[in-house]
């Protein structure tokens, strides 16, 4: 019966070591390596660091890659406070859907005249 009684208190405790490591990693930024996606503040400017490529974060703290500052018309984004983040850093922030702007050639009846037309991705023009 003994013998019983040890296994039993074996796996209680066990039970609780469990309980107690699922508790501290909900507690903490860094557990066993891993990090928590961290929401960023509306407008937050992130650039790579080393590269002139940067991303803007909406609504929900998702960052979104901007190709032009003309993706961003229509977008709040806070110039006076741009954080700069490695890579490992990036990859751990919440990303969502680019914001593009692409510039599109049209040649009208003129073949020497050449206009050009600001797109969004978004439809936005």
């Amino acid at each position: 019966m003994s013998t019983l009684w040890r296994r039993a208190a074996v796996a209680a405790l066990a039970l609780l070591a469990l309980v107690l490591v699922v508790a501290l990693a909900g507690r903490t930024s860094t557990f066993l390596g891993w990090r928590a996606p961290t929401r960023l503040p509306h407008g937050t400017v992130v650039l790579l660091q080393g590269t002139p490529y940067y991303w803007v974060a909406d609504e929900a703290g998702v960052l979104h890659w901007a190709n032009d500052t003309r993706a961003l018309v229509g977008r709040y984004a806070k110039w006076d406070r741009v954080r700069e983040v490695t890579a490992a850093e990036l990859e751990r922030l919440t990303r969502g859907e680019p914001w593009r702007y692409f510039y599109v050639w049209s040649l009208p009846d003129d073949p020497m005249a050449v206009e050009g037309q600001l797109l969004r991705r978004d439809g936005g023009g």
